[in-house]
């Protein structure tokens, strides 16, 4: 092999590694969340503000560990819920359960050690540019405690959806 193929070949090779996209968000805001889940209501990631929703894309949530690399805790599983708004600090509304159209989705149950998507329609119903926001809630039968793990509004990659469509 000459030396002017093998360095081009390593240039080629530099460059690929340097420019691949992670996976993850879209824009790459991966947060820490934060959630205190007990029974009867739900709750908002403590002190972490509402994200931008940049696209129309599922938002991902990882019960596997946190940004830093420790691994994720709270109950074993929880109820994941992507509520949406038009300002930063105005009304939030569920966009996780049922579709902008109406279909029914069904409930976004997160377990311990995994990553996955929430199906959402923020974007639908409040447009590119908006706001999302992640929520948790204990499941019948699971327990209390306070989830840590990340997420991010937007996503990319593929991932098993946490929420299916019903029919």
């Amino acid at each position: 092999m000459n030396k002017r193929f093998l360095a081009l070949l390593l240039a080629v090779m530099f460059i690929v590694g340097v420019t691949s996209i992670p996976a993850g968000a879209v824009n790459n805001e991966d947060e820490d969340f934060y959630i205190h889940i007990y029974y009867g209501t739900i709750n908002t990631s403590t002190g972490i503000p509402a994200r931008v929703k940049e696209d129309y894309s599922a938002s991902y949530v990882n019960y596997r560990n946190k940004l830093d690399g420790t691994d994720a805790s709270g109950p074993y599983r929880f109820e994941v819920q992507i509520w949406g708004g038009y300002t930063v600090n105005g009304s939030f509304y569920d966009c996780s359960s049922y579709t902008y159209t109406g279909q029914a989705r069904t409930k976004a149950i997160v377990t311990m050690g995994t990553v996955g998507l929430v199906r959402n329609d923020v974007a639908e119903r409040f447009g590119v540019g908006k706001y999302g926001q992640i929520y948790g809630k204990m499941v019948d039968g699971g327990a209390t405690g306070y989830a840590q793990g990340y997420w991010s509004v937007d996503s990319i990659g593929s991932y098993n959806y946490y929420n299916q469509v019903i029919g």
